[in-house]
């Protein structure tokens, strides 16, 4: 790598143009790259979802979801199968690995599914997952005049919204829909021999378009076709019938037909226009209307909700309010700000450091212009590569900023310190030039080394991997610009400003102690082993004292609370408690808005809860003014809002979770997984585990996706049924028309599309009412209860499958931080219970993810170590010297466990990623020592004064190199924004293990040096 120094030396104009250019690069970059919270990460799922209409659970899971199972069991690869059934829905989920071909794979999955045999009324569909499904901002709007609002956004709003740059879609949630209703009067209908069906066909047979030929006039051919529409209401209500007169009702024997009569439709139903809302939205108790915007994968999160905010400020007046709920563009500022105005004080205090340490301001500037030049190069590399600046690439460089202008410390420092030794006789560039070149072994294989411990963390699979990755490459892009900076400008600035440095003869007193203490270590060698292991030995002990958890959770000022009622409670019932909790929150203080949806699902992934009606379950968003005790917080609201709800409904639930933040998470959970195949059986074994986390205090949120159930009547047919002939598919379809409304479709009249919905107009509302629903036979009009049986029982609403078997899930958050611990004491509480027959239980959640997390990161720590040791066996033609260098990563867990016990932090993926970036940056203090320890070997001194004359020299820029580290970090170490990957608990490790490795390079380095040093041939090379 002297070449370059020797080019730069001689060609400084052009390193000096060439560093514009990068300035200016990143300069241009930092205008144009996309700037994000977190990496865009595409989760590799395919959701397969249908439709079923007015099916039960046990019928979709039967007809639909295991069908479909069935095929992909042996058809796909995928790492995880989970389905849902429920009324009227099926979802069926893949994860696949990252790195999946989604778009191939989504092909040859809709390809698989077309193979399926399912009933004609069922419609299935593939969706893809993105990140981009879920929203970047949400807002609610209101005005007294709810109508004229409704109809300026369906008209206006959306669709200009929708026309924005960068928006995938818009959706609008708490409107009124208004259908046409035809309720039809069941007795007239069965007079005259009409069914539902018949009616919706005969509608239907009124609008046609039929093409009946063309006609040749004057050379022009003229198609000809007849048309049929209904324009109107009342052409609707108009439409005639043709009933034979003599035709009896349905199943009667009947006479031969005699004439045929007309009746128009109002002559047996009553047609009418139905407004009502299926969803209720509200903020701060006052109606709204929510609209919820999702923004293109591949765009800037920022930009977009700008657009869109300036597009719903045009609309906000004196008549309409706008209330922000969700801004991530904000969010993306406040992080992104955060992490600057961290890595803003890191850079000042490094500066401060190498000031200090030098007294010498030019020196000092010349050795932080690397910073500039290596955030900018690093900028404009990432937005070549196609990355965004979010909290990881960001995160990166914060990290980075110490180690990043370590290279030019020493070189700088070097240059500094040759002037000081008044070296004359050379001139002003081969000073420079041999002064670098004394260090560019050391600074070269040290960074090289820092480099290769990133490469094995390209394998790190799974979210953390992806998460991890663009991190990686911000701090290697980084560091290899910093070292072409202290290689090529560094000599260069130096040479230009280092002219006249005052001579320094006088040892410094820190200098001179550290000669008496290095020389008394090297006579007492054994103390200085023994003391080292002690100390490791006692650093290990630390860590059952720590806990462990996959990653710290971020603070958050907001939650959830879930409240859900009897299955079978109607929107307006569940509309009359959501009002009663919006009375005991509009009390709250500390509160700073709340917004409530009923009915709606709050799920952000496509698929999720689709083509179901959730009218018994509301949730209430609540965003508190101080977050300083959200759980207290929590665990009061729901204690409170469970007695208001169980004073209407003894049954209904409440839950309090969390609103965490974007990003990986945080593995704070157990998930006890249940299987068998009697659904009985397992819905006990959920029970009996719930009731079990319930009891835990470390324990909160505790769910069970069985818990909610409603009644359910089976009918089966009798011996008197099956005597009289009757066909089960004939009681399903007369019984399916009266339970439910049918379907009509979609009619235009006057220029508007309206849903047209056909019942009957005697509601079934009780057992005793089915049972006296008519059935026609061979022997005339029997009812339900002649020819069926009715049992009484109680089912899930939503039956799940995992992996192709019928499964439970039972969750709980945990409290603390120690997510190891408490989950090691539910498995041993899991364990001595007396499950059912045929019932299997699997623990996951935290824990699972903490083994497969610290197991893939153990061995890209592994692979780390390698690699540098054969960076340092390269570098020093040996595997003495290697070793030794090696031997400074031992004593990393020292500081960084003592540090972790101090800070009251876990030991976590961020604590383990600071470990990862140790066994880089630690070898470059032990490289710089022993690099001038065997130059000094070289021309002829002797082990120990080697030893001892290069501690002396480079006390300086060790010291230096690790205090503008540390120094650099302790920012992020002080802040409580910064969560997950990039985390107090990651500054913390590396500022720990890099002060306690750094004390003991220069103490037991050199001792250890000294013990099997002398077994190492110094000699010159020859050729």
């Amino acid at each position: 790598m002297k070449f370059l120094t020797r080019f730069s030396l001689k060609n400084s104009i052009g390193v000096l143009l060439l560093t514009m250019l990068v300035l200016a690069a990143g300069i241009i970059s930092t205008n144009q790259i996309k700037v994000e919270t977190y990496p865009d990460v595409t989760f590799p799922a395919l959701i397969i979802q249908g439709v079923y209409p007015g099916a039960s659970a046990e019928a979709v899971e039967q007809e639909v979801t295991i069908p479909i199972e069935d095929l992909l069991e042996n058809s796909t690869k995928y790492d995880d199968l989970t389905s849902t059934s429920s009324e009227n829905a099926s979802v069926i989920s893949l994860m696949y690995p990252f790195g999946t071909d989604i778009e191939e794979t989504k092909r040859e999955l809709e390809d698989i599914v077309s193979k399926a045999e399912l009933p004609e009324e069922a419609e299935v569909e593939v969706i893809s997952m993105s990140a981009g499904a879920r929203p970047v901002y949400e807002a609610a709007l209101s005005s007294e005049d709810a109508d004229e609002l409704q109809q300026k956004l369906e008209d206006d709003i959306v669709p200009e919204l929708e026309g924005l740059p960068g928006v995938n879609s818009v959706s609008l949630s708490g409107i009124k829909e208004t259908t046409l209703s035809i309720e039809v009067d069941e007795k007239k209908a069965s007079e005259y021999g009409l069914t539902l069906n018949d009616i919706k066909d005969k509608i239907k047979q009124s609008e046609y378009s039929l093409p009946l030929g063309s006609v040749d006039e004057e050379d022009t051919t003229i198609p000809v076709k007849l048309q049929g529409s209904i324009d109107s209401i009342n052409k609707l209500k108009n439409t005639k019938f043709v009933i034979e007169s003599s035709q009896s009702p349905q199943g009667a024997q009947q006479s031969s037909p005699q004439e045929k009569k007309e009746v128009v439709l109002t002559d047996f139903a009553e047609v009418t226009e139905e407004t009502e809302k299926n969803e209720i939205s509200r903020f701060n108790g006052q109606e709204s209307f929510l609209i919820q915007v999702t923004k293109s994968q591949d765009e800037n999160t920022k930009d977009v909700v700008d657009h869109v905010k300036k597009v719903l400020g045009e609309y906000e007046t004196d008549d309409v309010e706008l209330f922000t709920i969700l801004d991530q563009g904000e969010e993306v500022e406040k992080s992104i700000s955060s992490l600057l105005k961290e890595g803003g004080f890191g850079a000042l205090f490094t500066v401060i450091i190498i000031l200090l340490f030098l007294r010498n301001f030019r020196a000092t500037i010349i050795a932080i212009i690397s910073l500039p030049i290596s955030i900018l190069g690093t900028i404009a590399l990432l937005d070549q590569f196609g990355y965004t600046l979010n909290i990881m690439t960001l995160g990166g460089l914060a990290v980075a900023v110490g180690r990043i202008v370590d290279d030019s410390i020493v070189v700088i420092e070097n240059i500094y310190r040759w002037r000081q030794e008044n070296k004359e006789e050379l001139s002003n560039k081969a000073l420079t030039y041999y002064a670098t070149k004394e260090v560019l072994g050391a600074i070269t294989s040290s960074t090289i080394a820092t480099l290769v411990v990133f490469l094995p963390l390209a394998f790190v699979g799974g979210i953390l991997g992806e998460f991890f990755r663009p991190f990686s490459l911000a701090v290697v892009f980084s560091i290899s610009i910093s070292l072409l900076v202290a290689l090529m400008l560094i000599p260069v600035l130096g040479s230009a400003f280092f002219r006249k440095v005052k001579h320094h003869e006088k040892e410094s007193k820190l200098n001179h102690l550290y000669e008496r203490f290095i020389r008394g270590a090297l006579k007492k060698k054994a103390l200085v082993i023994v003391t080292s292991v002690l100390l490791l030995a006692g650093s290990l002990a630390m860590i059952p004292a720590l806990g462990v958890s996959f990653l710290p959770a971020g603070e958050s000022d907001s939650f959830e609370l879930n409240v859900s009622l009897p299955a079978t409670t109607q929107l307006d019932d569940t509309n009359e408690v959501a009002s009663q909790i919006e009375n005991y929150l509009a009390e709250k203080d500390e509160i700073d808005y709340s917004q409530v949806s009923i009915g709606l699902s709050s799920s952000p992934i496509p698929g999720e809860g689709a083509g179901q009606s959730r009218e018994n379950e509301t949730t209430v968003f609540v965003k508190l003014s101080n977050s300083d005790d959200l759980q207290s917080t929590m665990e009061t609201f729901e204690e409170d809002v469970q007695n208001i709800v169980e004073e209407a409904y003894e049954e209904g639930t409440v839950k309090a979770t969390e609103v965490q933040q974007e990003g990986p998470p945080s593995g704070n959970t157990i998930d006890v997984s249940l299987y068998g195949d009697d659904q009985e059986k397992l819905t006990d074994a959920a029970t009996q585990v719930e009731e079990l986390l319930l009891q835990d205090n470390e324990l909160t949120n505790v769910s069970n996706n069985l818990e909610e159930v409603q009644p359910k009547w089976t009918m089966s047919l009798t011996e008197e049924g099956e005597e009289a002939n009757v066909s089960p598919f004939q009681i399903m379809q007369i019984v399916n028309s009266r339970l439910q409304p049918l379907d009509g479709g979609t009619i235009e009249i006057d220029d508007q599309k309206w849903e047209m919905s056909l019942s009957y107009n005697d509601e079934v509302t009780s057992k005793e009412e089915l049972e006296e629903i008519q059935i026609p036979t061979a022997s005339g009009m029997k009812t339900i209860s002649d020819v069926a049986s009715i049992e009484e029982t109680t089912a899930p609403v939503t039956l799940y499958h995992d992996e192709g078997r019928t499964s439970a899930a039972i969750s709980a958050d945990i409290k603390s931080d120690d997510t190891a611990r408490i989950t090691q004491s539910v498995e041993e509480d899991l364990s001595v219970l007396s499950l059912p027959e045929g019932v299997e239980m699997k623990v996951g959640g935290g824990q699972e993810m903490i083994t497969d997390g610290f197991a893939d990161l153990g061995l890209a720590m592994v692979a780390a170590v390698l690699l540098v040791f054969f960076v340092l066996s390269l570098t020093f033609r040996g595997i003495i010297t290697p070793i030794v260098i090696l031997s400074s990563l031992i004593f990393v867990p020292i500081g960084s466990l003592a540090g972790l016990l101090i800070a009251g932090q876990t030991l976590s993926m961020s604590a383990m990623i600071g470990m990862l970036m140790l066994i880089g940056i630690v070898v470059t203090n032990a490289v710089v020592l022993l690099d001038r320890v065997e130059t000094n070997r070289m021309n002829g001194l002797e082990l120990t004064e080697a030893l001892v004359e290069a501690a002396k020299v480079r006390l300086r820029p060790i010291i230096m190199t690790a205090l503008a580290t540390i120094f650099a970090l302790i920012p992020l170490a002080l802040s409580s924004s910064a969560s997950g990957l990039i985390s107090k608990g990651l500054a913390i490790t590396v500022i720990g293990g890099l002060t306690t490795s750094t004390l003991l390079t220069l103490v037991f380095v050199p001792v250890f040096y000294a013990m099997i040093g002398k077994y190492r041939c110094m000699k010159k090379e020859t050729f």
